[in-house]
């Protein structure tokens, strides 16, 4: 097909793509994600300090 032609179909494509996903997570309900996201174990935590002699130590780690 022409590239004039194929454009507008691929655009389509991926609009009715989006929306139907949208829908799909949207049928799930607001119990679906918790529960997922409650067997996955995340948690959002502060991260500890670290003293400058274990910075230096992690980024010695980290180059190996």
């Amino acid at each position: 097909m022409r590239r004039e032609i194929m454009r507008p179909y691929i655009l389509r494509l991926k609009i009715r793509r989006t929306i139907d996903t949208y829908h799909d997570i949207q049928s799930l309900g607001i119990g679906k994600p918790r529960q997922t996201y409650a067997s996955a174990d995340l948690k959002i935590r502060a991260r500890k300090k670290l003293s400058n002699i274990e910075l230096i130590e992690e980024y010695i780690r980290a180059r190996g």
